[in-house]
């Protein structure tokens, strides 16, 4: 009941908050008519299928160099790619990599059952801090392999108070989980698990295949002129302002924002 009370909360905060902002209609017009939407949009199961989740774009950068990776040396998986968020959806909903993308479910008991019925994954794959009750115990209860990569934990951490009990036994029987850091090692293996392994953050491999990727841009080499410069990527709020204070002492470092919140106020 708790989990239902949760995924019905947040669905109210999302459809108060959407006649006043953008990503809340966004979230909202997302999901309207969304079985029968996907029921129509679907292709027919052709082969095996990968279903991957991320909570938003910066899930996905992380998660990229996997499903790309995985994708061509398994040539018989096709991609299901889903975002909870519109930040992740609205830039990535025609990734040519993947057969479909959509956006999550509400997490409720019957839609999960209703989308892995619809979606028949072979395998599932999370990524990072997305724990979604109803679909992960449907994926474990169908018996399909299903992995968490990219993930941290900390002291504190939800599922190692008492009302977040139920989710560690989720966790617990994954078929495996990736670790960013030796402390998050730490931490699971003190609780219990077994199923755990530090294998570090896949951003860093991004960046790395980016840099390899991305070209020199002219305008912005003219504009550093040779000075140091700072860059800040999907910032907020906080993290810009502390960086002014930060500026008003080292006036020869040049900042370049790419913050995560582009609303027009924002900018």
């Amino acid at each position: 009941m708790r989990y239902s009370l949760v995924s019905y909360g947040m669905y109210l905060i999302f459809l108060l908050a959407s006649p006043f902002h953008k990503k809340a209609k966004k979230w909202i017009v997302g999901r309207k008519n969304y079985f029968r939407e996907l029921n129509k949009s679907i292709p027919s199961k052709d082969g095996k299928r990968i279903w991957v989740h991320c909570a938003s774009l910066g899930e996905f950068e992380q998660v990229k160099p996997i499903i790309e990776r995985w994708l061509e040396e398994n040539k018989q998986y096709k991609l299901i790619l889903t975002f909870f968020s519109p930040s992740g959806y609205e830039i990535r909903k025609n990734y040519e990599k993947a057969e479909f993308v959509a956006y999550m479910a509400l997490d409720t008991n019957k839609n999960a059952k209703m989308f892995l019925d619809l979606i028949q994954p072979d395998m599932v794959l999370f990524v990072k801090y997305e724990f979604w009750y109803f679909h992960l115990t449907e994926v474990i209860s169908r018996k399909i392999p299903i992995y968490l990569i990219s993930a941290t934990f900390r002291e504190g951490h939800f599922i190692f108070k008492s009302f977040g009990s139920r989710t560690k036994r989720v966790l617990q029987q994954f078929s495996q989980i990736f670790l960013q850091t030796q402390k998050s090692f730490d931490l699971l293996k003190q609780a219990g698990f077994n199923n755990i392994i530090v294998s570090g953050d896949t951003r860093y491999d991004r960046v790395l295949a980016q840099a390899i990727l991305d070209k020199d841009v002219p305008h912005i080499d003219a504009w550093k002129n040779n000075q140091k410069t700072l860059i800040l990527g999907s910032s907020w709020a906080e993290e810009e302002n502390r960086t002014a204070l930060f500026l008003e002492k080292e006036e020869q470092i040049k900042l370049i924002i790419a913050p995560h919140d582009i609303e027009e106020k924002h900018l």
